[in-house]
């Protein structure tokens, strides 16, 4: 099977030391342009038509922990690097 490599989505773990957003607003400072991944989930997103709204839970926890990174051709294997470091730096800030 083959990819597009559309997204790079980072998972924000429970133990890192900051929040999805605010590693996102810490990545956009750095110029990165970071943005959060799905969000808010289509079930919470207003509609120009009438839908049925349930609580979906897990969905909701899950919509709080991805990032989207940024890919395609323009990033080099070095922005690649300065990316992961910023990454490392900010989630884990001792």
């Amino acid at each position: 099977q083959q990819t597009s490599y559309k997204n790079i989505v980072v998972e924000v773990s429970d133990d890192s030391e900051i929040s999805r957003d605010g590693l996102v607003e810490k990545l956009n400072a750095r110029n990165l342009l970071a943005r959060a991944h799905y969000f808010p989930p289509l079930h919470l997103k207003e509609m120009a038509y009438f839908t049925k709204r349930n609580s979906l839970d897990k969905t909701e926890i899950q919509a709080t922990r991805f990032i989207n990174m940024p890919c395609g051709a323009r990033v080099s294997s070095s922005d690649v690097k300065m990316i992961c470091q910023a990454l490392r730096e900010l989630a884990y800030a001792r």
